[in-house]
């Protein structure tokens, strides 16, 4: 992997997620796309966009993102998918989703206000020199597809729209998501209704859906630390970060004790650089920060080293998609749906 600042990875999990869905090797996949994926831990977005256009020449499916999203099951979703399980009801489980998601798809998904209670899920890309339509036709289905497995509910959407082309067979995307599909919209979004939103889930359960919104961004983000170089920087950057000490490439190799040349050529081996990690890093721990309502986002953003509250701002939108006071009002909205 290369170290140019601000690209965007995807879990090397949600590509084998999407692609055991559809019954496509990753290994047969990768070769199709000409891309080694030998200990990578996730792809760049322009990289993972590739794969996807490989995928649907092998298949032969021009909509393969939408199959591979609707058939995907619970049970291969790991942390999001009981998440999304054990919440109290449909609007409860897409807010929590949009605190973690951040963490395992690249681009911004956020809520955008709608009047009569409605809520929409907005998408929007990040930049990339690859275009494909799958990525954000395989998210939308994997959102919906679960939301009803989990409600035992097969509820219709009030509004669908892609970025994307109008495809080969639109009726097949009307069908599933159960309205005419607007296509190459400004923004990819869907739009539930305030009724479909107050669907209960049937594994509702307050104490795990509480337990689950703490832990899941952590389990979804360990996804990127699958190595033990990668594991132990993480480790130490997070001490550093509890101790108010340094979190330079130079302090974090001292605390490993090895050399910051080490540390980065130990790092570039398995395609990671240490300032992606190090953003990473600070992301998760400026979440758990956030969840601490005692602390003011100016306060918060002191703990991670930033002097201006604005440059926090900046730098947390950068490593979740979203800015810290979305991720405060997503977190007290999940705990009061209906408020």
């Amino acid at each position: 992997m290369n170290e140019e600042e601000g690209v965007s990875l995807v879990p090397m999990r949600v590509i084998r997620w999407n692609l055991v869905a559809i019954g496509v090797q990753l290994e047969e996949a990768s070769r199709a796309a000409k891309l080694p994926l030998a200990a990578r831990n996730a792809l760049s977005y322009d990289e993972a966009m590739q794969l996807w256009n490989a995928v649907e020449e092998l298949t032969g499916d021009p909509h393969v993102g939408l199959r591979a999203g609707r058939e995907i099951r619970l049970h291969e979703l790991g942390p999001l998918g009981a998440l999304v399980g054990q919440a109290e009801n449909l609007q409860a489980a897409l807010v929590a989703l949009l605190k973690v998601v951040p963490a395992a798809v690249p681009g911004t998904l956020e809520e955008v206000p709608r009047g009569d209670r409605q809520l929409e899920l907005a998408y929007r890309r990040p930049p990339s020199t690859t275009r494909s339509r799958h990525g954000v036709e395989a998210l939308f289905a994997n959102i919906v597809a679960f939301l009803r497995y989990c409600s035992r509910t097969e509820f219709a959407l009030a509004e669908v729209g892609f970025d994307n082309p109008r495809p080969v067979r639109p009726g097949v995307f009307s069908e599933f998501f159960g309205v005419d599909v607007r296509w190459s919209a400004p923004w990819s979004h869907l739009v539930f209704s305030a009724e479909t939103l107050a669907i209960e889930m049937t594994g509702a359960d307050e104490g795990m859906e509480a337990l689950l919104s703490r832990e899941a961004p952590r389990l979804v983000d360990s996804e990127h630390l699958a190595t033990e170089i990668e594991r132990r920087a993480s480790s130490a950057l997070t001490a550093a970060l509890q101790g108010g000490a340094p979190t330079s490439l130079a302090a974090t190799a001292r605390r490993l004790g090895v050399s910051a040349r080490t540390l980065q050529r130990q790092l570039g081996v398995v395609g990671v650089s240490f300032r992606r990690l190090r953003s990473h890093v600070l992301g998760r721990y400026a979440r758990t920060l956030l969840d601490d309502h005692r602390l003011d986002i100016g306060m918060v953003g002191q703990k991670l080293g930033y002097a201006r509250r604005a440059s926090f701002e900046r730098a947390f939108l950068e490593w979740t998609g979203q800015t810290p006071a979305q991720y405060r009002r997503c977190e007290r909205y999940g705990r009061s749906p209906q408020g």
